[in-house]
């Protein structure tokens, strides 16, 4: 009876791919396979808001889709093998083409099927990804949210990726004659997002594997949007004695939103193009924009200057000789406390498309630089980045500067020097990239500012 329940979801999946039609009345996932079968993109995402607007669509089946999303993804692939059309473009033929070619002259030696090895499974001869994605209404999950009852349900969350691995070939299907097909995964951490963690808690984090033409979109630092298939990972071999029942949990990702998108990616809405002309060409645009730097904060506009002067930077210079000069500006604010340090540079962060923040106190020199950690999955002894490698390319804000310890504070003159970590740690000798601006925040020495003193003199203590 289940086969049958599928056979009859796999029908539905093929009618809807057929005939749903975009807001343009164009056949979207027609289009999408067309191009498939020309070879211009791999991955074909099916969007649960498109299913919700399909008109023949129940609630139930909608549910099913939600409910056991892994299982539908083979439903919609074999839906998809039945579908695809035949290339309207010419292109040449890659290693897969030419495997496929040779082992169809091979099936023709067997066409009465009684060699059930010469059987092909369909996931080696696809060259396509399916991936379903979560519809973006509603608020995303916290990590601590998703528990035992969603396994095995798209889900969506939200966080900050604090971890990459390298990218690595998998095997996804092996055959006798030792011919495999194999595509990437990377995998990441995810951590929760500050203002989502509960009073006394720490943040949590989730495993999150990335495979096929989704790798390789997120870094450390990026805050971002995942929907995908909540699973379990049993244990095995010796842990497995140990944990008895228990097991880990990862996120197979589908989809992959960024809340912050660099300036080059950003995508212009309605006008707003027209309006930033507008605005090119007003005299006061410099006067402008920092009196929009925290307009709740009364004041402070020669300070705002300096900042929209951090948040654009000056381009990195790289002269005839080889030697290169860094755009990135440095600026440390110093004041009573109450003056709204904390808040420009909370604003700051909200603005800057790539940013970190962290306090003098919980910082120490490793958490700001690098720290060598094994790897989990490999057991390799890797580099995982800190505060400032996590802002490469972006602004790391430094608040309570002044209550570093000594030692901690000088691991940062490289990074303002030579925009660079460099680490020497358990046989890993690295060159991290840190091109960061550094945005800081600290109070004079005593507390207040000292009237007497000179600004030479050491009311500063930094």
């Amino acid at each position: 009876m289940k086969d049958l329940h599928f056979n009859a979801d796999k029908v539905i999946a093929k009618e809807f791919l057929s005939n749903f039609a975009d807001a343009n009345g164009e056949v979207k996932y027609m289009n999408i396979l067309q191009e498939v079968a020309n070879y211009k993109i791999r991955a074909v995402r099916i969007d649960l808001e498109d299913l919700f607007n399909y008109k023949d669509l129940d609630e139930e089946y909608l549910r099913r889709v939600t409910e056991n999303t892994r299982r539908y993804i083979g439903i919609f692939a074999g839906a998809i093998d039945e579908l695809l059309p035949e290339p309207t473009e010419a292109f040449h033929d890659d290693d897969h083409d030419i495997l496929m070619t040779q082992r169809a002259e091979d099936g023709t030696n067997n066409v009465d099927g009684s060699d059930l090895h010469q059987k092909m499974p369909p996931e080696i001869k696809r060259y396509y990804e399916v991936y379903i994605r979560a519809p973006s209404k509603g608020r995303p999950f916290t990590i601590r949210e998703v528990k035992a009852s969603y396994i095995g349900q798209l889900v969506r969350i939200s966080g900050i990726v604090t971890r990459c691995s390298n990218v690595k070939p998998l095997m996804q299907v092996a055959v006798y004659t030792c011919e495999e097909c194999g595509y990437e995964i990377y995998q990441a951490k995810i951590q929760e997002l500050a203002e989502h963690v509960p009073k006394g808690h720490i943040p949590r984090s989730m495993t999150v594997p990335f495979r096929g033409e989704i790798t390789r979109k997120v870094a450390p630092g990026d805050v971002v949007e995942l929907s995908g298939i909540f699973l379990p990972i049993p244990y095995t071999g010796f842990r497995a004695m140990r944990a008895g029942l228990v097991a880990d949990t990862y996120l197979e990702a589908m989809s992959v939103t960024h809340f912050k998108k660099k300036y080059e990616e950003y995508e212009f809405r309605g006008d707003e193009e027209e309006q930033i002309a507008r605005l090119a060409e007003d005299g006061d645009i410099y006067n402008k924009l920092a009196r929009s730097l925290a307009p709740e904060i009364y004041g402070h506009e020669d300070v705002k200057k300096a900042l929209l002067l951090l948040l654009v930077g000056a381009p990195h210079r790289k002269l005839k000789d080889g030697m290169k000069i860094r755009g990135d500006l440095h600026i440390c604010l110093m004041g009573d406390p109450g003056v709204a340090k904390s808040q420009l540079l909370k604003h700051i962060i909200n603005v800057a498309p790539r940013a970190v923040y962290t306090t003098g106190r919980g910082s120490s020199g490793v958490g700001l630089t690098a720290a060598v950690q094994k790897d989990p999955v490999t057991n390799e002894m890797v580099l995982e980045g800190g505060a400032l490698v996590l802002a490469d390319m972006g602004i790391c804000s430094i608040d309570e500067f002044d209550k570093m310890d000594e030692s901690d504070r000088t691991a940062i003159h490289e990074v303002m020097e030579q925009q660079t970590v460099s680490i020497v740690k358990a046989g890993i000798t690295r060159s991290l990239n840190a091109r960061t601006a550094i945005l800081a925040a600290a109070n004079p020495a005593w507390g207040r500012y000292d009237l007497r003193r000179t600004p030479s003199s050491p009311a500063v203590k930094i």
